[in-house]
């Protein structure tokens, strides 16, 4: 592609799963915004190794091709700093339904299942999506009053243009590859809701392979992963990539969304991960896996710390039927939080927790070779 005519791409996608997209009254309004979001995460993970994961570099790479308003200009020649200055995107992104946007306002029955630290058993559905979903005593895991969901099936035609396309395009299929296999949107994403898949695109030549070819160079040995504060490449280990699928196949996308609520339940409740019984306050193995945890604060942190959960699920169609896969995205604390830590092995402990999440994970899952 030329850098200096307007090129296009078009792709279509399909949910797999119900998206929790919002608006201003949340009424699954279809708008650019997060897909904007989703393709600039998958370039940004697409892109990071040509940058050798220098975060500075990308970032400034990443505001010139996405748009930004806190790029500094050059130095002058006097060596006076330059100010900093603001460009909107040169991409044109739109996004519109392929035919009627296909919406749910009522939810399907799910599986109560067993959770070790509650009294009663609980709704699949709600325990990965407790926010967009909630409890009704007569009805049991509902949409939340007044919202909407996108529902599973929806298509959408996505169209990214501009003279920056060719910017864009050498990290393109990389980029494709990602959202394909990994990309989810909207609320509680990185539980598996709002999985999109590509079903048809115009403008590249790009067809899907699977996860261990696909993603196979956009890979870091997951303990130099956890060396760097922030998601930038797939992890993989002395076993392979740090993919997971279900063990089997089911018949639509309620049944798998359950077995990966049973995963991440079995997960974080295994012995590895239970808080001792003197740990009030305290940092344990259990926050590396997301923070915050209910009722397990930790009093060192300050109130606003947030830890996003570093493993992805995703739905998949595959044939007929539907899998479950869990990705994990390796990054290491944040130096503001791990300086209120006190063991000085801390980086043993912290891969050696993350080793265990595989080790579990390998027992619950099939790794995707």
């Amino acid at each position: 592609m030329s850098g200096h005519t307007s090129e296009s791409v078009t792709i279509r996608m399909r949910f797999v799963t119900p998206a929790f997209l919002g608006g201003a009254n949340q009424s699954a309004e279809l708008r650019t915004a997060p897909f904007k979001a989703l393709l600039r995460q998958c370039w940004r993970l697409a892109i990071a190794k040509d940058f050798e994961y220098d975060h500075e570099k990308l970032r400034t790479e990443e505001g010139l091709l996405f748009g930004h308003a806190w790029l500094a200009a050059t130095p002058t020649a006097q060596g006076e700093q330059g100010k900093t200055w603001h460009m909107k995107s040169p991409l044109s992104i739109a996004v519109r339904s392929a035919g009627k946007l296909s919406l749910m306002d009522q939810w399907p029955k799910d599986a109560r299942i067993k959770h070790p630290e509650v009294k009663f058993l609980i709704g699949a559905h709600l325990y990965l999506g407790y926010g967009p979903l909630e409890y009704d005593k007569t009805k049991g895991t509902v949409l939340k009053s007044a919202r909407k969901a996108i529902a599973a099936g929806a298509e959408i035609w996505l169209r990214v243009s501009g003279r920056k396309l060719a910017d864009l395009n050498p990290g393109l299929e990389k980029v494709l590859s990602l959202l394909h296999w990994t990309g989810t949107i909207g609320g509680r994403s990185r539980n598996g809701w709002g999985s999109v898949e590509l079903i048809n695109m115009k403008g590249i030549d790009f067809s899907p392979s699977d996860p261990a070819h696909d993603l196979a160079n956009l890979t870091q040995d997951y303990t130099a992963c956890l060396e760097r504060p922030w998601p930038h490449a797939l992890g993989r280990d002395d076993h392979g990539l740090l993919c997971w699928r279900t063990k089997s196949d089911f018949p639509n996308w309620e049944k798998t969304i359950e077995e990966l609520a049973r995963i991440k339940i079995s997960l974080r409740t295994s012995d590895y991960f239970r808080f001792p019984s003197n740990s009030t306050g305290q940092f344990s193995s259990r926050h590396f896996l997301a923070y915050p945890v209910t009722k397990h604060s930790v009093e060192a942190w300050p109130r606003e710390a947030r830890l996003a959960n570093q493993l992805r699920f995703k739905v998949l169609k595959r044939g007929e039927g539907y899998l479950g896969v869990i990705y994990h995205f390796p990054a290491g604390l944040p130096s503001h939080l791990t300086k209120s830590i006190s063991p000085k092995d801390f980086q043993k402990w912290q891969r050696e927790a993350w080793k265990k999440v595989h080790e579990i994970l390998d027992r619950e899952g099939v790794r995707w070779k």
